[in-house]
């Protein structure tokens, strides 16, 4: 009788240890990565995340990070460079779990013109994007396909997007524009965008967070955290970060 309730006695002692330390683990910092805060924050909620949309993959770095986060998600990685896509389609050969689109996203449908430079990173549907106005480069023009996520997803009978990664120097906030449909739905769960500044001056138009937030916030998602990639301090000062938004289960969109 002594050994049962000592055993009893045991084991709810490893319980509350247990709890415990799932508590503290729910209180762990966030903004260190980006991935494991929405793998956090998918489970508390019970959040499927079986898809992610990589907006402005390049040659799919997050593509690979997010296969290593959750086996088996399901990633469509949409380039619209031709060279860039093709180094990226390379890539992912072996890689079934990812679905490479040579397309760019936007809020209309049909040709873009795209800015290429020197450096594959900096490629863009915008003249002025926020590093190309502060370290000014030489571009070439180009001519690519462009689609709305609504329109996209409306004709693969897509009805969700459990993560959505945007990152496309400076057109951010129309790629959100062409997804008003899936975010009025509800149907986006965790957003992850780039941004430079959080607010700026009346000629500054491209980098900011603030729009991007006034515009999540309109559909109920909430600021989560901030990432920094980096800070360049020469020649003034220019920082890379990106910021995570998450819709949660019982926040209502609102709808005016």
């Amino acid at each position: 009788m002594i050994s049962l309730t000592h055993s009893l006695r045991q084991a709810r002692r490893n319980w509350l240890w247990r709890r415990d330390i799932v508590r503290i683990h729910l209180r762990w910092k966030f903004g260190i990565n980006w991935l494991h805060d929405v793998k956090k924050l998918s489970s508390v909620w019970r959040y499927p995340t079986h898809t992610l949309f990589d907006v402005g993959a390049n040659v799919g770095k997050t593509a690979l990070d997010a296969l290593d986060r959750f086996p088996g998600i399901l990633v469509y990685s949409f380039e619209p460079h031709p060279t860039t896509f093709e180094q990226l389609r390379r890539r992912m050969e072996n890689q079934l779990s990812v679905n490479p689109i040579q397309l760019a996203l936007g809020a209309e449908k049909g040709l873009a013109e795209m800015f290429e430079y020197k450096e594959h990173t900096l490629n863009s549907l915008v003249p002025d994007s926020p590093y190309i106005t502060n370290f000014p480069q030489n571009s070439r023009q180009l001519l690519v396909e462009r689609d709305t996520l609504d329109g996209f997803c409306a004709a693969r009978h897509l009805n969700s997007i459990d993560v959505l990664k945007i990152d496309t120097e400076g057109y951010d906030l129309e790629v959100l524009k062409g997804a008003k449909g899936l975010l009025q739905n509800r149907a986006v769960k965790f957003i992850y965008l780039e941004f430079n500044q959080i607010v700026g001056c009346t000629e500054q138009k491209r980098g900011l967070l603030s729009p991007l937030a006034e515009m999540l916030g309109h559909f109920g998602f909430k600021f989560v955290a901030s990432y920094n990639d980096y800070i360049w301090p020469e020649g003034g000062f220019f920082a890379v970060s990106n910021a995570l938004f998450a819709l949660p289960p019982e926040q209502e969109a609102k709808t005016s």
